[in-house]
């Protein structure tokens, strides 16, 4: 390398910005790889509950000091969260990775659009045993009807919205020959609570369509009220955590939610 390459090889590294804000977060230069790489948190928690996300933020004010919690954003998204100890640098922070209770993961799972026969449908119902309010009274009425054999189903299902509430009726020959009128539900409630660790639990209705598939009767569960579910369970997650960090006197934390 001459005189001259060596000069302006100065001049570029004198001039050169070390740290880097870009969208993708703050990029430090290596003399060594001579690129910009991503900075690495210099203090990083992860939780999975978030009330322990809350009191790890409140810990970690109170060990620097913050009065406020003006320094700090918070952000909640559908997985969980994440919060800045530093605004300005970004380098410090606590990860929220939420954990979903097992029968939300259940239901969600169950009334994902797919159909099922009846025995499908039953075990499935079994599974969600602990969500189903009046669970015995609703399978009862499930387990009494036989789709086996020679049972044939004769008519299309015909929804009726009774005062009892909605169910479908169809024509049902059994062995013998006979033709039964039969009657199934198609809603039954459900109460459960969306992430691990939490109390508060969350109510909505499942409903049940069923249509035959070359004779053969399919049930499809749907859950209509899930996305709506979700968005509470998210909101009320924002509020408790804003209500803890309110009682420590944080009041100026930036806590936001996008979903």
């Amino acid at each position: 390398m001459n005189l001259l390459e060596t000069f302006f090889e100065h001049v570029t590294q004198k001039s050169r910005d070390i740290l880097l804000d870009t969208e993708q977060g703050q990029m430090i230069y290596s003399d060594k790889d001579q690129h910009y790489a991503p900075v690495k948190p210099e203090f990083i928690r992860n939780v999975s509950c978030v009330d322990s996300f809350a009191q790890y933020v409140i810990k970690e004010a109170k060990r620097r000091n913050y009065s406020s919690g003006e320094e700090m954003t918070a952000l909640f998204d559908m997985k969980g969260g994440i919060a800045y100890l530093d605004e300005d640098k970004q380098r410090d922070m606590i990860i929220y990775k939420r954990s979903l209770s097992q029968q939300f993961e259940e239901l969600s799972n169950f009334c994902d659009g797919s159909s099922y026969n009846h025995n499908q449908l039953l075990r499935g119902l079994q599974r969600l045993r602990y969500s189903i309010v009046n669970y015995e009274e609703f399978m009862r009425h499930y387990r009494a009807v036989k789709f086996t054999g020679s049972n044939v189903v004769k008519s299309q299902p015909i929804i009726n919205e009774g005062q009892a509430g909605t169910s479908v009726d169809f024509m049902l020959q059994v062995q013998n020959g006979t033709e039964e009128n039969k009657s199934l539900p198609t809603e039954f409630g459900v109460s459960f609570s969306f992430a691990r660790g939490e109390d508060d639990a969350y109510s909505s209705t499942i409903t049940i369509e069923m249509y035959l598939d070359d004779g053969e009767p399919r049930f499809r569960p749907l859950f209509h009220e899930r996305e709506e579910v979700i968005e509470d369970a998210l909101k009320e997650e924002v509020e408790t955590f804003k209500s803890d960090l309110l009682k420590a006197g944080l009041k100026e934390t930036l806590v936001a939610l996008n979903y």
